[in-house]
């Protein structure tokens, strides 16, 4: 969700550049926001092609942070509490400036910010609906997205099921 990427800082993420694989710890519930109870490793998914790797965006997204964190003469320890996605001014992010980061992307990328209803067709749930979604159509278990997820309920069921028949066929290659 949106507000658990606001909250993480560059002290929360861990590259294991040998292993390639990025560790973030991550809330284990929404009223855990300091990100007290979990972890999620992954490793490089380079060589699945219609999957982003989150370890080398991770990297990158890491080093530009710290790069920054450099420019504002912060010490290294300091800077493990800075946030991961800070804004111009190295403050969290809000909330609605997610939500609008999601929007801009889809706009660059061609897509609808509005749905058919009118209503706004990115929230913050929008990456775990997306990311169930893909995950599903590239063959990982539903039960082991709700773990990826930290989600127990039904909703990843719901969000896989959403996802549009022509979608999961192109991102199986199944296209005709």
């Amino acid at each position: 969700r949106e507000v658990e990427l606001a909250g993480v800082t560059l002290g929360k993420v861990s590259l294991n550049n040998e292993l390639r694989e990025v560790t973030l710890k991550l809330t284990s519930s929404k009223s855990d926001y300091m990100a007290l109870g979990t972890t999620r490793t992954w490793g490089c998914t380079c060589g699945v092609s219609t999957l982003p790797c989150p370890f080398h965006l991770c990297q990158e997204v890491l080093s530009r942070a710290l790069a920054k964190a450099r420019g504002q003469v912060v010490s290294e320890f300091a800077s493990k509490d800075l946030p991961l996605f800070a804004t111009s001014t190295g403050s969290i992010p809000l909330k609605a400036k997610f939500i609008e980061t999601f929007e801009a992307v889809a706009a660059q990328l061609g897509l609808p910010v509005l749905t058919s209803e009118g209503t706004r067709a990115y929230g913050g749930h929008s990456l775990r609906v997306t990311g169930a979604q893909s995950l599903a159509a590239h063959g990982i278990e539903v039960t082991k997205i709700r773990i990826l997820a930290r989600h127990s309920g039904e909703a990843i069921l719901r969000y896989v099921a959403q996802a549009p028949l022509t979608t999961l066929r192109a991102d199986l290659g199944l296209v005709d």
